[in-house]
C-alpha cells in the first residue's frame, strides 16, 4: 500500500515526464530538493534518551495506525462506495 505521500510523488514524477523531462533530469531536481538549503546548518545531535523517546512515540503511533479517526482517512473514503 503507498502512503499519499508516495502518491503524490508519483504524480509529480508523472507531470514532469509528460512535459519532456527525462529519468536523469527528474532525479537531479530530487536531490537538490533533498539538499540543505543552508550548507552551514549543523545536524542536531539527540542525547539517547531523547532518541529512545522519539522512537518509542513514533512506534506507538505506527501500532495503532487507525485506532483514531485521521484526516487522510476521510479523503479516501470516495473511493470507496
Amino acid at each position: 500500500m503507498f502512503s499519499l505521500n508516495d502518491v503524490d510523488a508519483l504524480l509529480e514524477i508523472k507531470d514532469y515526464l509528460e512535459q519532456g523531462l527525462n529519468v536523469a533530469g527528474i532525479r537531479k531536481l530530487y536531490e537538490s530538493k533533498e539538499m540543505p538549503q543552508n550548507d552551514q546548518a549543523e545536524p542536531k545531535t539527540l542525547s539517547d534518551a531523547e532518541l529512545r523517546s522519539l522512537l518509542r512515540e513514533e512506534m506507538k503511533h505506527q501500532a495503532r495506525p487507525f485506532s483514531q479517526a485521521s484526516q487522510r482517512h476521510g479523503d479516501l473514503s470516495r473511493f470507496f462506495k
